[in-house]
């Protein structure tokens, strides 16, 4: 893989981990330890205001997003039977921790856009990376 690819799949990485990191650290939760060591900043934080989904469900898909293009990265960024097994397991996985807790099996709280975020999510990053999917696609059958 091109260092080029590389570096870019390490910035989409960073990059939502980070606005998710923001948006989670903006939602002002008073559990966070960072809030015990400087209480003026929850002052500051409850000033800020956002939509509600980005609020409480696009940190969400932020970091699903990222952990797709970590596992595409670990994979070469190709579009093996492993790779897609393995995005496809952290979609579903996602998806189902939302019903295992609307069934009260895992602890949290149920949201339908929750799944939407993680929907939107699966697809910017099929949208972001379709190229390089086509690409790695055509290569595999001009080699058969």
């Amino acid at each position: 893989m091109e260092r080029k690819t590389i570096y870019k799949y390490i910035a989409n990485i960073a990059a939502a981990i980070f606005a998710g990191s923001i948006i989670y650290f903006l939602k002002g939760n008073k559990e966070l330890n960072v809030f015990h060591w400087f209480p003026s900043l929850l002052h500051f934080i409850n000033k800020v205001t956002m939509p509600a989904f980005v609020k409480n469900n696009l940190a969400d898909g932020l970091w699903l997003y990222a952990f797709l293009c970590s596992v595409f990265l670990v994979w070469d960024a190709k579009p093996s039977a492993a790779c897609i097994g393995w995005l496809s397991f952290a979609v579903v996985g996602a998806v189902s921790s939302e019903f295992l807790q609307a069934l009260h099996l895992i602890p949290g709280t149920f949201d339908w856009l929750d799944i939407a975020a993680y929907l939107i999510a699966s697809g910017f990053f099929i949208i972001n990376f379709n190229n390089q999917l086509q690409l790695n696609l055509k290569l595999k059958f001009l080699n058969k």
